[in-house]
């Protein structure tokens, strides 16, 4: 193994948070002398904890206001304000068992834009667009963030049926 840093993937430790030592020893193929070096430190930890709610589940597109809450969202006094960052995504469920499932494995592959910009504020109330497919329907997404840029993984909503006027 010859490689002259040590690269930590991002959440390869978890959600973060918690005192971690690294110990990096080498032996000098001609010499046989060994070195080593260590480092002990803590890793920040992002927001945790939290929930998303939407209500209600079923509305009419840029019609019904759609009310969306962040609950339980902690984080170290220290890293205090949190910022909060709603999204949404039109997406067509795979099938109708997906569609009453929760959303994070389709969360995840699916485009999303912000209903407004990140604030302190926990809750929003938009109007929704029309969504896709057969069943209408709409993702929303909350990710939650510290002073430090620590950020949540992405917390989504059950799939959302937002309709056209029309229908």
């Amino acid at each position: 193994w010859y490689r002259r840093s040590l690269e930590v993937p991002p959440r390869s430790l978890g959600e973060g948070g918690g005192a971690y030592t690294f110990w990096l020893s080498a032996r000098d193929a001609s010499s046989g002398a060994v070195g080593g070096a260590g480092w002990v430190g803590s890793v920040h930890a992002p927001p945790l904890g939290g929930s998303l709610a939407v209500a209600p589940s079923d509305g009419l597109a840029m019609y019904t206001p759609f009310e969306m809450e962040a609950h339980g969202w902690h984080d170290d006094p220290d890293d205090l304000p949190l910022t909060y960052l709603f999204e949404h995504s039109a997406v067509e469920p795979i099938s109708l068992d997906q569609a009453s499932q929760p959303a994070t494995a389709q969360a995840a592959a699916t485009q999303y834009a912000p209903l407004a910009d990140a604030s302190s504020g926990r809750s929003l109330r938009a109007a929704l667009p029309k969504g896709r497919g057969a069943h209408s329907t709409v993702l929303v997404r909350l990710t939650v963030c510290d002073a430090y840029g620590g950020c949540s993984a992405p917390a989504a909503s059950p799939p959302i049926r937002v309709r056209s006027r029309r229908s």
